[in-house]
């Protein structure tokens, strides 16, 4: 498991150079937030690992950006933090999909921290 932020950011910028299937991905999948004139692209699917399993997960480079951010900011890597979600939504009574658990999971990060 991967401890620092530097590693997170390595592991990262893994992802951002390869597709879920290891091989060279196309570079309009791995576009920024900040590198784009508009917030408006579609889904970018990536793949994480939660409890021993590679999962893949779309979702637009904004919220990749914020959650990148995110796990940066609480010292962890991304698949940590994504498993940490994972469980937060499990335990719903209805819970939703893993991408929308985690864009709302990062609005609500987002409202928690203004």
């Amino acid at each position: 498991m991967l401890s620092t932020v530097a590693e997170t950011e390595q592991s990262f910028e893994k992802f951002e150079k390869f597709g879920t299937d290891g091989n060279k991905a196309d570079p309009h999948q791995h576009a920024t937030f900040q590198s784009m004139p508009t917030p408006y692209h579609p889904p970018v699917k990536r793949s994480v690992e939660i409890a021993g399993h590679k999962t893949s997960i779309s979702l637009e480079p904004l919220f990749w950006d914020l959650l990148r951010a995110a796990a940066a900011r609480e010292g962890q890597p991304i698949n940590a933090l994504v498993a940490r979600i994972d469980a937060e939504r499990i335990a719903c009574v209805t819970p939703p999909g893993l991408a929308g658990a985690i864009r709302l999971w990062l609005a609500a990060d987002l409202t928690r921290a203004t």
